[in-house]
């Protein structure tokens, strides 16, 4: 039986309470839309043997995500149903980012967890295709940028959880949602 793993995120943006859910399942390159093929193509020529794909689903929709590691680094290129380009992360080491961004980071975990730990730190890009592949380029673009974390925090009286967070580049929160893993491998898919 094929294993496949179900997250449950609450989103909390403005103080409103909502669920998604979402798990990714793993694809062959040849079941991608062409679209997103010709995308990769373009932004980083030919791709590493080792690229993983995985076809992400939600409530009532889906995506792609190709993961794979890109100049030293590991990146998550993510695409829409019909292929087109969403957002390129690059995970990042915690020790390089600035540090009035990390400080103002650390702030606002406090005041949210009595503990907490980083497991994971992406910076993220969005924007038109041609600003992203001058991001991965390193020329300055018009892509927006910012900070995915993925934090394993405990708050007080209560145990564990897993959250993920998205900050700006200067450190203010713009999303925050709740990671609740649960074995989907019964799920039914309708589409």
């Amino acid at each position: 039986m094929e294993k496949i793993s179900l997250i449950f995120l609450l989103f909390l943006p403005l103080g409103l309470l909502g669920q998604k859910v979402e798990f990714e399942k793993r694809c062959r390159y040849d079941k991608l839309p062409s679209a997103m093929q010709e995308s990769l193509q373009q932004l980083y020529g030919q791709l590493p043997k080792r690229a993983k794909f995985y076809k992400e689903y939600q409530k009532e929709s889906y995506s792609y995500e190709a993961k794979f590691r890109y100049q030293g680094h590991c990146h998550s290129v993510e695409y829409n149903a019909q292929g087109q380009l969403e957002e390129i992360e690059i995970r990042k080491k915690w020790k390089k980012l600035k540090p009035q961004t990390k400080e103002q980071i650390r702030k606002l975990l406090k005041q949210q967890f009595k503990h907490y730990r980083i497991l994971k730190l992406q910076l993220q890009f969005t924007g038109p295709q041609t600003a992203l592949a001058k991001a991965l380029q390193g020329q300055t673009a018009n892509a927006n940028q910012a900070y995915e974390l993925v934090i394993k925090g405990k708050k007080e009286n209560k145990k564990w959880q897993l959250w993920e967070f998205l900050f700006t580049t200067d450190g203010q929160i713009l999303r925050q949602e709740q990671l609740i893993e649960v074995d989907a491998s019964s799920w039914q898919l309708d589409y």
